[in-house]
C-alpha cells in the first residue's frame, strides 16, 4: 500500500511535468528563431527567383522576408526580458499569420506556383510547435490554419481539401507526438518513485529486523569458561525465522541454533520473540537437550498445529562431553585441527507431531575443537539445493580451517553471501570453540588481591 507522501508525490507529478514542459516550451524558442531565419532566407531566395516574373511576386517575398526579420528581432529581444506560456502562443500564431499574409498576397498576384511553395512554410512551423511538447499548442495552430485555409478557399478557385488533409494529418501526428513525452515522463517518474519507496521501505524493514535480532540474539562474541562462540547474522528481506541463543546454566552452557519455517520478515519478528520467551522458560527448568526439545515440541505443535516446524540444533557442554541433538536441521560441522566431519541429524523437527520423540548423541569434545552450526539462508544466494548448499559450506570450512574462530566465522559467512544484494532469507552462522582447561580453571578461580 502506498504511503500518503508517495500518493501526494504521484498526484503532483503531472503538474510538475507540465511545469517542466512549460519551461522547455519557452527554451524551444531558440529553434523557432532558427526557423524564422530559415524562412527569411527562403523568402529572399524566392524574391530573387521571381525577380523577372513581371508581377508583384518578388516584392511580396521581400515583404515576407522583412516580416520574418522583424519577428526574429522582436521575439529575441522580448525573450531576453523573460517569457511565458502566453507569449509562446502569441509568437506561434504570429508566425502562422505571416504565412497567411504571404499566401493571400501571392494568390492575389495569380502566382499559383509561388503560393504552393509558400504553403510548405506551415510544416516547419508546425514542427517547432510540436517540439515544445504542448499538444494544446499544436491543436491551436492546427485549428487556426484550418480555419484560414477554409476561408481562403472561398475566394480562390483551388480546392482546399488536399491541403487540409495533408496539414491535418501532419498536425495529428504532431499532437500525438507532443503529448507522448508527458505520458512517458509521468510513467517513468512514477515508476522511479515507486521503486525508490519500495527500496526505502525494504531497507527500513531490514534495518529494523537487524536491530531486533541484535537485541534478541546474544553478542557476536561470547566468552564462557567452557566455550567461546563467534556468530554472524543477516536479516532476510523476504523470509525470516532464524534463532540463536546461548543459555549459561548450572549444568553447562546450552547453545540453540534453529530456523522457524514459513515466516515472512514481519511475522518472523513476532514469532521469534515468542519462541525466545518460550525457550527462556524451558531452559530455566530443563537442561537436557531431549527434554528441551520435548517441551519445545509441545509448544510449537500446539501453536501452529503441525503447519510450521522448528528445525534446530541443541547442544550442551558438560566438561569434555558434548550432548548434541539435531532436530531436522542442517548437519553441524565438527572441526578437529585439519579434520572435518559431519554430525548427522538425530531426530525430526519440533512441531511435526504431538508425540514426536527426540534423540541425543553424547560426544567427547576436546579443547580447541570447533563446532559450526548454520541456517539454510547462509547458502541461499548461491544455490537453493540443500545438498549443494551443505557441500558449499563444508568446502568453505576446509578453505578457512586454519584461521581463528572469528576469522572462520566471518570468512565463511562473507564468501557464502556474494554480491551487494540483501539476502532473501535470514542467514546465520555460529562457530563454537571448546575452551582449553587452563582457561576454564583460571576463569573459575577468584582473583587474588595484590
Amino acid at each position: 500500500m502506498d504511503s500518503i507522501a508517495l500518493k501526494r508525490l504521484k498526484n503532483d507529478l503531472p503538474k510538475n511535468v507540465d511545469a517542466a514542459l512549460d519551461t522547455h516550451a519557452v527554451r524551444a524558442e531558440t529553434w523557432a528563431t532558427r526557423v524564422r531565419i530559415g524562412l527569411l532566407l527562403l523568402s529572399a531566395g524566392a524574391a530573387a527567383r521571381y525577380w523577372k516574373a513581371g508581377d508583384w511576386s518578388p516584392y511580396i517575398f521581400l515583404f515576407t522576408a522583412a516580416l520574418w526579420l522583424t519577428a526574429s528581432v522582436v521575439v529575441s529581444m522580448r525573450m531576453r526580458r523573460g517569457s511565458s506560456e502566453s507569449l509562446v502562443r502569441i509568437t506561434t500564431l504570429a508566425d502562422f499569420t505571416i504565412v497567411h499574409l504571404g499566401l493571400i498576397a501571392l494568390a492575389w498576384t495569380g502566382n499559383a506556383s509561388g503560393a504552393a511553395v509558400y504553403f510548405m512554410s506551415y510544416f516547419p512551423l508546425l514542427a517547432v510547435a510540436s517540439i515544445r511538447y504542448r499538444w494544446t499548442l499544436v491543436c491551436l495552430a492546427a485549428v487556426y490554419v484550418a480555419a484560414f485555409l477554409s476561408i481562403f478557399a472561398l475566394f480562390s478557385s483551388a480546392s482546399p481539401w488536399l491541403a487540409l488533409a495533408v496539414f491535418g494529418l501532419t498536425a495529428l501526428v504532431g499532437m500525438l507526438g507532443s503529448g507522448k513525452p508527458k505520458d512517458l515522463m509521468v510513467g517513468v517518474a512514477s515508476k522511479s518513485l515507486q521503486e525508490a519507496f519500495d527500496i526505502g521501505a525494504r531497507q527500513k524493514e531490514i534495518e529494523l529486523n537487524n536491530l531486533f535480532h541484535e537485541a534478541l540474539f546474544p553478542p557476536s562474541q561470547i566468552d564462557l569458561p567452557t566455550i567461546w562462540c563467534a556468530s554472524k547474522h543477516s536479516a532476510g528481506v523476504e523470509t525470516g525465522g532464524d534463532y540463536y541463543q546461548v543459555f549459561d546454566t548450572a549444568a553447562g552452557p546450552i547453545v540453540i541454533v534453529g530456523d522457524l519455517a514459513g515466516s515472512n520478515s514481519t511475522e518472523a519478528l513476532r514469532d521469534t520473540a515468542l519462541l525466545h520467551k518460550t525457550l527462556v522458560q524451558i531452559t530455566s527448568r530443563e537442561t537436557d537437550p531431549v527434554g528441551i526439545l520435548a517441551r519445545l515440541n509441545e509448544w510449537v505443535f500446539e501453536k501452529y498445529e503441525g503447519k510450521r516446524l522448528f528445525t534446530c540444533v541443541v547442544v550442551r557442554w558438560e566438561g569434555d562431553t558434548m550432548y548434541y541433538a539435531n532436530a531436522g536441521h542442517l548437519p553441524a560441522i565438527r572441526l578437529v585441527k585439519d579434520t572435518r566431519s559431519r554430525l548427522p541429524v538425530t531426530c525430526g523437527p519440533a512441531g511435526e507431531r504431538r508425540d514426536a520423540e527426540f534423540a541425543v548423541q553424547k560426544i567427547q569434545f576436546q579443547a580447541r575443537e570447533l563446532l559450526i552450526v548454520y541456517t539454510d539462508g547462509l547458502y541461499r544466494k548461491t544455490t537453493e539445493e540443500r545438498d549443494r548448499g551443505i557441500a558449499e559450506i563444508e568446502s568453505l570450512t576446509d578453505q578457512f580451517s586454519h584461521g581463528e574462530v572469528n576469522t572462520i566465522c566471518h570468512r565463511i559467512f562473507d564468501c557464502a553471501q556474494p554480491g551487494l544484494e540483501e539476502p532473501e532469507d535470514d542467514a546465520t552462522i555460529v562457530v563454537i570453540r571448546r575452551q582449553p582447561k587452563a582457561s576454564e580453571e583460571s576463569k573459575m578461580q577468584p582473583e587474588s588481591k595484590s
